[in-house]
């Protein structure tokens, strides 16, 4: 499986909140729209990683105001997220929308997701902790 995230700086100086009702109702429609019929990609999954904050609890201190990700089974399928932005209309619409709802551009990745089963990973943690904690104490 493969994902494509969006992220959604969230500027120390921003005099525009995110929006995410519209990024919801507007932006997201919008865009699978436009990827399903430009290449009739349908994603396999949609998230929004939202109300987002840091350390002290607030969201003045979170990098992010939004995080979109759109999933994908195949690579070839994930990779006309970036197709989509190789073309003039497609790109021209998304962009002018951004305004609209995000005070600063947002940022892609693209990646493979691993799945990892909880159960092996807490057995290896055991290992993995004693280890750090022998290190941390021979300091």
């Amino acid at each position: 499986m493969y994902v494509v995230h969006v992220m959604y700086p969230n500027p120390a100086n921003a005099t525009q909140r995110f929006d995410m009702q519209h990024y919801l109702d507007v932006h997201m429609p919008m865009g699978i729209g436009l990827l399903n019929r430009e290449f009739g990609v349908k994603p396999c999954r949609l998230e929004v990683f939202g109300n987002t904050y840091g350390a002290d609890r607030t969201n003045a201190s979170a990098e992010y105001n939004c995080i979109g990700s759109v999933y994908f089974d195949t690579k070839s399928d994930a990779d006309t997220f970036i197709d989509l932005f190789e073309m003039e209309r497609p790109r021209g619409l998304l962009a002018a929308d951004w305004p609209k709802y995000t005070p600063a551009d947002p940022i892609a990745v693209l990646g493979d997701i691993k799945i990892l089963d909880i159960d092996e990973t807490l057995e290896k943690a055991k290992t993995v902790i004693e280890t750090a904690e022998r290190e941390y104490d021979a300091r």
